[in-house]
Parts: structure tokens; C-alpha cells; sequence
């Protein structure tokens, strides 16, 4: 089982709307709520993988900054910070 799920969207407070409303129907209930990111993780202390939101990186439809998820874990390493190598994409190139 995955330990988290980052999504990056570009619209942060609007994603935080349409979210805090569908979650709940979902099995989902809140864990964290920053300016700069929130997650939801499964209702009632069940076990399943948290889901996390954060801005995008860059404008558009879709974000190229990558979120690896770890199994059994809540903190995120981010590409190129040291402890794993910046990956390479073939549309960089």
C-alpha cells in the first residue's frame, strides 16, 4: 500500500473547495490544511494511502515537478534535493 499521494494543482483554494466537499462521500476526512498545501487521509483510522495537494510548480494544465510517494511514510523527498537523483524526461531534452 502507498503511504501518500502528492497531486500538484494550479489552483490550490479552488481544488480545496471542490475537495473538502466530494472527500467526505469518499471515505476521506481531513489531516492538514496549510496555506501552501492539504491532505486528506481515510476516515476513521482505517488504513489506506493519504492524499496530499500542493500548488503547481509552473502554470498549465499539468505540472512536471514530480511527488514520489513512499510506502508507509508521510514526508516526501523531493527530486534533486541530494538523497535522489533529478530524473530525466524525455520532453526536457
Amino acid at each position: 500500500m502507498l503511504g501518500h499521494l502528492g497531486i500538484n494543482v494550479p489552483d490550490l483554494a479552488g481544488a480545496k473547495a471542490y475537495y473538502n466537499a466530494i472527500m467526505p462521500l469518499l471515505g476521506f476526512e481531513p489531516f492538514l490544511d496549510a496555506d501552501d498545501e492539504f491532505a486528506y487521509r481515510p476516515s476513521g483510522g482505517k488504513p489506506g494511502t493519504y492524499l496530499f495537494f500542493y500548488p503547481s510548480a509552473e502554470p498549465g494544465p499539468y505540472s512536471r515537478e514530480p511527488q514520489v510517494p513512499f510506502p508507509g511514510r508521510l514526508a516526501g523527498v523531493k527530486m534533486g534535493s541530494g538523497c535522489l537523483p533529478t530524473p530525466t524526461f524525455p520532453w526536457d531534452q
